[in-house]
């Protein structure tokens, strides 16, 4: 992935640092034990729901620092959430948690990366990715059932829910790596070039994901 470098740049400057131009989509979602709510849009929040405020795409700075902004998140957050070149972190502010994550993921047999960074208040969950969110359809299958433990918690198991999601998507990678370089091992005194080319790349990834869990 090219990224925009942020050396040459004063300290506070906002600007998204990816190269992924995808329009900045906001969802905002409400659940609590009696029912779920989806809107296309960023809509009131009500009280004794969990408000999970998705933001999909970074490439319109001025909609990222809009919403930080209404919800007073510090200038220096907002420059992280915009820079996506940087490691995994947690950090405690008076008024909410924030969080980083950087993660490889398998799709359509192709190791791929997103991130996403999380803003975690005590009424709500606002969290950023560069793309379409991994995890969306994969907590509202859980959501929609009306006797699921997502339904019954806060925000902040939302929260939990969704690293626990990463980890596992990081444990699948590790295993599908290493089953690779098993069978191109095997094979080695057979290799060819691409088979070469193939195991060069898959040692890169797992140096990748290192450096970032």
């Amino acid at each position: 992935m090219k990224l925009i470098s942020k050396k040459s740049a004063p300290p506070e400057s906002l600007f998204y640092t990816g190269e992924i131009k995808s329009e900045t989509t906001i969802k905002h979602l409400q659940y609590n034990i009696n029912e779920v709510l989806e809107f296309d849009k960023k809509v009131e929040l009500k009280e004794d729901y969990v408000d999970w405020i998705i933001v999909e795409g970074l490439s319109t700075v001025d909609t990222v620092t809009s919403i930080c902004r209404e919800f007073d998140v510090d200038n220096l957050v907002i420059e992280d959430i915009l820079n996506v070149n940087q490691r995994n972190k947690i950090e405690v502010f008076d008024k909410y948690i924030f969080a980083v994550q950087k993660y490889t993921y398998v799709e359509d047999s192709e190791l791929k990366t997103d991130y996403i960074s999380l803003l975690l208040f005590e009424d709500k969950l606002v969290t950023f990715s560069e793309k379409k969110n991994l995890f969306i359809s994969t907590i509202l299958k859980r959501v929609k059932i009306a006797e699921s433990l997502i339904r019954k918690f806060k925000h902040d198991y939302l929260f939990y829910v969704i690293y626990d999601i990463i980890t596992d998507e990081v444990l699948h990678v590790f295993n599908y790596i290493a089953d690779h370089v098993d069978k191109l091992e095997e094979a080695l005194l057979k290799l060819d070039r691409d088979d070469e080319l193939t195991l060069y790349k898959l040692r890169k990834e797992l140096v990748y994901i290192r450096n970032y869990s």
